[in-house]
């Protein structure tokens, strides 16, 4: 079985976050030559709104989803960790 020599290629994450986005692009460096692997943003941070979107090299889309506001995940938060009230009856052997 013969393996591939490991590419001497180097990835670099490229951000820019703005007051309600960061936008994302993923590339690796080669000898000659960048290649953009993928590349996305995430919009309307905190808003009514919001967007999720990924996209791969050949531009076909990886993730495109809206994305749940601030408000409502904290609404979602108080209902879900709500204090119960559990009661317990102990028997006497």
């Amino acid at each position: 079985m013969q393996h591939e020599r490991a590419s001497t290629s180097h990835v670099i994450l490229c951000f820019n976050s703005g007051s309600s986005s960061v936008k994302f692009a993923l590339y690796r460096l080669e000898e000659v030559e960048e290649v953009r692997l993928a590349h996305g943003a995430v919009e309307r941070i905190g808003l009514a709104g919001g967007h999720l979107w990924i996209r791969g090299t050949d531009n076909a889309a990886l993730v495109d989803s809206t994305v749940i506001s601030l408000s409502m995940r904290r609404r979602l938060k108080a209902y879900s960790w709500r204090p119960r009230t559990w009661a317990f009856r102990l028997r006497s052997p």
